[in-house]
């Protein structure tokens, strides 16, 4: 049986699709799944932003030896502002600190001879991709009376409007693979940087 329902979108827009009850009602949910999908996606991608600020902290300030420590230090004061007024303000976007971090990078002996540009790489997508689901917009496409099989996220790019579709494929092979091996590089760093300031091993900085 074919039912024509009348809907409204959250953005007004109103209209009639054609389907079975079935259809519309199983579109509806996986509408609604996706929009949890977005939220968890950019709950996802803040906690590689975390991750980014403790690795560029510890970087700047030996954070991990003076938050460990039992000893008084005044460092610490500057890393609790520098976190707090800076890193985990409006004052720095995301994609500042990624800038950040290359710029450390380049700056650090330690660094020299370490390969990072994948990592940098993954954190740019990473944050394009938060962007877009952040501001884009998620619809099913309409065909004359009928939804498309899947939604689309629609967003901006280049000043012009791109659209990527939004099925398994998609997270299975892009998006989860990205948000898994971007936080794993960024962990495995920041113990290896932490280990290196513990032990005082070479010349850090410079």
């Amino acid at each position: 049986m074919v039912d024509m329902i009348k809907i409204k979108a959250d953005d007004g827009f109103q209209g009639v699709i054609k389907g079975t009850k079935e259809e519309i009602i199983q579109k509806g949910n996986l509408h609604r799944a996706l929009r949890e999908i977005r939220g968890n996606l950019i709950e996802s991608t803040i906690i590689i932003e975390q991750e980014l600020n403790l690795l560029v902290s510890n970087i700047l300030f030996r954070g991990h030896k003076n938050r460990t420590s039992g000893k008084p230090h005044e460092i610490k004061g500057e890393i609790q502002f520098f976190e707090d007024f800076i890193l985990n303000s409006s004052h720095i976007t995301f994609g500042s600190k990624i800038k950040l971090f290359r710029s450390l990078c380049k700056t650090y002996s330690f660094f020299k001879d370490k390969d990072l540009s994948n990592i940098a790489t993954n954190l740019k997508k990473v944050a394009e991709w938060r962007d877009r689901f952040a501001h884009g917009d998620i619809y099913f496409k309409t065909y004359g009376e009928r939804l498309s099989d899947h939604p689309y996220l629609f967003y901006y790019h280049d000043a012009k409007q791109k659209e990527q579709t939004l099925n398994e494929e998609f997270f299975v092979e892009i998006i989860n693979p990205l948000i898994q091996e971007t936080y794993t590089q960024l962990n495995v760093l920041r113990k290896d940087v932490n280990e290196k300031m513990d032990k005082e091993i070479g010349q850090f900085f410079f």
